[in-house]
């Protein structure tokens, strides 16, 4: 089997084997590899609509996140961070605010081939090609702390794509480790950052 088809396999991690069975044709991907590689898009949207909808009880003020919060992307991702997007939620009984970047695409460094596959199916599937990830800044006490809804890359290199779970004490500093823009709280020295807040960066209450 082709590394490339392997590959895409991998990515393809966030969609479900029924989707992956209706576009078959459409991506031509071996089944042997959707049938390896496919886990459920569940996983991680049932839990963000969930967050969304916990507004009752305590929230956290957005004035207490996000004049201080800084974004940092790699300068070698050819994307743009779009916008932010902010709710004030109850998680899990604690005062809360929910977070979602928007980025201009998403593109794998790796492989043309795999980057202009990845992007049909995004957009045949999704309707779109941006990227959203999202984290969430909550209050313990008087102490903050950010969690990373599988969204975190732990200090995996940029070219790699792995979902992870994390919590971390919350600095205000977000850096995006991975081509697939997965989060930390610390930067890799490899790196050099473009810096994005409020002067430069659209913040809008998510409806």
């Amino acid at each position: 089997m082709p590394v490339e088809d392997v590959a895409l396999g991998v990515l393809l991690g966030a969609i479900t084997r029924q989707t992956l069975s209706e576009i078959g044709e459409f991506i031509e991907l071996p089944t042997i590899v959707a049938n390896i590689w496919a886990r459920t898009d569940e996983l991680r949207k049932r839990p963000l609509k969930k967050y969304l909808e916990s507004t009752e009880g305590e929230t956290l003020d957005p004035n207490e996140v996000l004049p201080n919060l800084k974004i940092y992307v790699p300068t070698l991702d050819p994307t743009k961070l779009e916008k932010l997007l902010y709710k004030p939620i109850n998680f899990q009984g604690k005062p809360g605010l929910y977070i979602e970047l928007w980025f201009t695409d998403e593109v794998y460094p790796l492989s043309r081939r795999i980057d202009e596959e990845y992007r049909k199916i995004r957009e045949h599937i999704y309707g779109i090609t941006k990227d959203r990830e999202v984290f969430i800044v909550y209050k313990r006490g008087k102490e903050m702390y950010v969690y990373f809804p599988r969204t975190f890359a732990s200090i995996q290199p940029y070219y790699t794509s792995r979902h992870l779970i994390a919590i971390k004490r919350f600095t205000g500093k977000i850096y995006v480790r991975t081509w697939n823009h997965m989060y930390n709280t610390w930067p890799n020295p490899l790196h050099d950052y473009i810096v994005y807040d409020e002067s430069n960066l659209k913040m809008e209450e998510k409806k």
